[in-house]
């Protein structure tokens, strides 16, 4: 070795410090760690955290499923599977209908009927049913476009195991496509369409696949539900999918008309109710059509007949009473059910209570009758004002919780009894008797009912505003539990105090150095490994390049530039070659070990030992033409391919088509900086999202505030631990050369900071339901209060705002990150600004609130502190 390297002494410097850089490479190759957690795993959990299972059409969330009896709906029923299976086009069939009407039923029944099917003949395992997704308007993740794709690739995914790869290389390319304000078209096209493309060769010839997804109208933005009928559209005009139809239901809003009526979008539709002829279909097929009271009167037989089967001494409904209540149900599923459940209660007479069905007026107007019959049970509670208000919170929580997390989140006064008032509404809502699982309105009419207190003909009601009871207790709740600290703004402030004379680095330069990194990321060992790269010394260099992250960084452009500089500055000041890298030298001594010797005599280690030019092949711009051949494709296979993937050169074709579709092959999940590479991509796109931030002028002391501006303002190196320290509940440890290491105060530093967001982190995880529910959804009900605000409302929000906005920050920040804490501040300081005048002016009568409310804070902070 050392006649190899003297004969080379007369080589330009250039040449000599290349070769001595690849040869550094290959040696250093053989020490990269060999056992790293599967990157397409962790892409795939990733996947099933981000689907919202509540949504698939048979989860248990949604229990007791809707489900047409037997023997009802089947001209319906029969009409929507000759259009699923229909081999010649893809399709939207879209069945509409008024409230009530029974649609989700509809698409429980078509979803579990696909799911008996065969997705072709020689499978017994894949299914027709490719995805479902039932949206609500009550749940936060189930009334947002946002997470429909996600949900529908991971049971599409599950379904067929051969696209499961294909789908976990998509988001390991693309991991920002998992956030819920993602694009939507971009979600469609990695999570939906490129599996799917996948199928196409191999569906040929079987039956076409189908997904439903239910309640289209419980989608709360207009503009996103009329985006994803577009872009739903869009789709199946493809040539290269495999013949699919889509089940949607909904109600008939102009919206959602509108978005159907498009030109794109039209010729694709298949609507029910819907005129055909020919073929023995009826003329007209209607949800609200005469033949739904057959299926309500075999309903109320069904039901009655199951009643008596634990109730023997009831008589069976005479045919005019069975008759007499399916026209008092309007026609509308939801309106006999209901019914049912009340007679039916399991803790009263159904003798009574059928009376009291039969009695209800058949002198109601269309699409009122679930309205009356509300107004009829709410009036057999002890306290229907009491019943009336409880009812329009559970309708109205943005996402469900059970009774006595309600009763919490609620607190004295409006929390009373709840859990005793809610089981006499049960035949409107589902009340678990598991008391740890939420409680659900059984139908949306509910929350139409409860949306206008005009729809409730209650004698003396007191009308209430839920969103204001919800925002107000919410804060309230905030302000109570979670503790006053700093700790998270003071550990800012002093890693920029001790950072200042430490320059920030260029981002570019910044994503280079941090490559070195490979799971799992431990915040402190990232921060020392980065102090110790941004040193002039290395006192330490045999034993941290023994390390799993030095011997990674030395793989990197920087690590190489690093090593070159090292080499020529020796060789240009004492000429004298006393290097690690030349002879006598740390890594010479290594050769001449068992391990060196025994690598000496690989294949690959020799045929690359005896190129020079190979680093000049792979700078030319041909290098890219050649990766897409066959001899290419297999080059890449190699482990100097994986090597020069860690070059600037090799990163630069991972953006290209090619490489992009080489990171969905087999080949590329071994690569073992692939989770490096996907964190990397998270953390600026977190990066990104705090730059973004608005900061508005008139609250700039506001410690939730500073706490954003010193992290913008921190050097890049030390945000990345940061970021690690609070999306990762790891117990770091220093290495075991900590003495050694530069800048001991920063590390110190950073010490205190990640023993204080796992503090926090523990909180946030045994925080109660109640709790977790007011930091997320206070700024949701906020926006959705009526104006003016009372001043009640005024005044909490006011004192949150002012004093417990830190604690929430560092609390949900551990909870749901950085950019959900972000979102919700936005749309706080909107409302701050907005009622910062008012607050001012009332603030005298604050002060005297301030006394009843929050005697014990009134007592801790002046009237100068505490109103603005």
């Amino acid at each position: 070795m050392h006649e190899v390297l003297g004969s080379e002494r007369d080589i330009n410097l250039t040449k000599a410090s290349r070769y001595l850089r690849q040869y550094l490479h290959q040696v250093l190759s053989w020490f990269s760690c060999s056992s790293h957690a599967s990157s397409a795993e962790k892409a795939w959990e990733k996947l099933s955290q981000a689907a919202v299972h509540g949504a698939v059409y048979d989860s248990r969330e949604r229990l007791p499923h809707p489900k047409c009896l037997k023997d009802t709906r089947t001209t319906l029923l029969k009409h929507i599977y000759g259009f699923l299976d229909n081999p010649e086009k893809s399709q939207l069939v879209w069945l509409h209908g008024t409230a009530g009407v029974g649609k989700s039923a509809v698409a429980f029944t078509v979803a579990e009927r696909m799911r008996g099917l065969k997705a072709s003949e020689v499978t017994k395992v894949e299914k027709r049913l490719a995805g479902t997704f039932f949206f609500s308007r009550t749940n936060t993740n189930r009334c947002t476009t946002g997470y429909l794709f996600a949900t529908l690739a991971y049971q599409l995914a599950s379904n067929f195991s051969c696209v499961r790869s294909d789908v976990s290389k998509a988001i390991i390319e693309k991991p920002a496509v998992l956030e819920s304000n993602s694009s939507v078209r971009e979600q469609m096209e990695v999570l939906f369409l490129r599996p799917l493309r996948k199928l196409c060769q191999r569906q040929q010839g079987c039956p076409p696949l189908s997904f439903v997804i239910d309640a289209l109208d419980e989608c709360t933005s207009k503009a996103e539900l009329v985006e994803l009928i577009t872009l739903l559209g869009q789709a199946l005009r493809e040539p290269d999918l495999p013949k699919l139809h889509i089940l949607l239901t909904s109600r008939l809003e102009a919206h959602v008309r509108r978005a159907m009526e498009d030109e794109e979008v039209h010729q694709l539709v298949c609507e029910i109710p819907v005129k055909t002829s020919g073929d023995g279909v009826p003329d007209i097929i209607s949800l609200d059509g005469a033949d739904v009271d057959n299926d309500i009167y075999v309903f109320f037989n069904h039901s009655f007949a199951s009643l008596r089967d634990h109730h023997r001494d009831f008589p069976q409904p005479t045919r005019d009473q069975l008759v007499k209540l399916a026209t008092r149900a309007g026609r509308r599923f939801i309106v006999a059910s209901t019914m049912m459940k009340f007679i039916d209660d399991g803790h009263n007479d159904p003798r009574g209570r059928l009376q009291i069905m039969l009695d209800l007026t058949s002198q109601l107007l269309p699409g009122t009758e679930v309205y009356r019959l509300y107004d009829r049970i709410l009036s057999t509670c002890a306290d229907p004002n009491r019943a009336y208000m409880h009812l329009s919170v559970v309708a109205t929580l943005a996402d469900p919780l059970p009774a006595s997390q309600i009763s919490k989140l609620l607190g004295p006064g409006e929390g009373n009894d709840v859990e005793t008032t809610l089981v006499q509404l049960r035949s409107i809502m589902d009340i678990p008797t598991d008391s740890s699982l939420p409680v659900n309105i059984y139908h949306s009419s509910v929350r139409d009912y409860v949306s206008n207190p005009s729809n409730c003909s209650l004698p003396n009601l007191q009308p209430i505003a839920p969103h204001s009871i919800l925002a107000y207790s919410s804060l309230r709740l905030m302000i109570e539990e979670i503790p006053a600290s700093t700790a998270l703004l003071d550990g800012l402030v002093e890693l920029k105090r001790h950072s200042e004379v430490i320059p920030s680095e260029d981002p570019q330069n910044l994503r280079e150095s941090l490559k070195f990194i490979v799971q799992p990321l431990e915040p402190l060992q990232v921060l020392s490994d980065l102090l110790w790269v941004r040193g002039d010394h290395a006192p330490v260099l045999r034993c941290w390049l023994e390390t799993r992250d030095g011997r990674a960084w030395l793989q990197t452009e920087d690590g190489f530039d690093w090593l070159q500089t090292e080499v020529e500055a020796d060789h240009d000041l004492d000429g004298n070659g006393e290097n690690w890298l030349w002879p006598n030298g740390d890594g010479i001594d290594w050769l001449q070990t068992q391990s060196g010797r025994d690598w000496l005599q690989t294949h690959a280690a020799r045929a690359w030992l005896r190129t020079l030019d190979g680093e000049d092949w792979l700078q030319t711009e041909n290098v890219r033409d050649w990766l897409q051949t066959q001899s290419g494709r297999d080059w890449l296979q190699t482990q100097a391919a994986r090597d020069w993937l860690q070059t600037r050169g090799g990163e630069d074709w991972l953006q290209t088509e090619s490489g992009k579709d080489w990171l969905q092959t087999p080949h590329a999940e071994a690569w073992p900086f692939m989770g490096v590479w996907v964190t990397i991509v998270e953390f600026w796109s977190t990066l990104e999202a705090v730059s973004q931030y608005p900061i508005v002028p008139d609250f700039p002391c506001l410690p939730a505030l500073q706490v954003i501006q010193h992290l913008k303002s921190l050097p890049d190196f030390l945000t990345f631990p940061v970021f690690l320290a609070l999306r990762h509940p790891n117990n770091s440890t220093l290495v075991s050369s900590q003495d050694h290491l530069p800048d001991m105060e920063i590390i110190r530093a950073m010490k205190t900071f990640v023993n204080c967001a796992n503090d926090v982190r523990e909180r946030s995880q045994s925080a109660s339901h109640a709790l977790k529910y007011a930091c997320h959804n206070w700024a949701i009900h906020l926006a959705r209060v009526p104006r003016p605000w009372d001043a009640r409302l005024y005044h909490v929000f006011d004192f949150f705002w002012n004093h417990n906005l830190l604690c929430w920050l560092e609390m949900h920040w551990c909870s749901k990150g950085l950019r959900a804490c972000l979102a919700i501040l936005y749309e706080g300081e909107k409302l701050a600004g907005d009622i910062n005048d008012f607050v001012i002016a009332r603030g005298r009568y604050f002060t005297h609130i301030l006394s009843f409310q929050f005697p014990d804070e009134r007592r801790k902070c002046s009237t100068s502190k505490c109103i603005k």
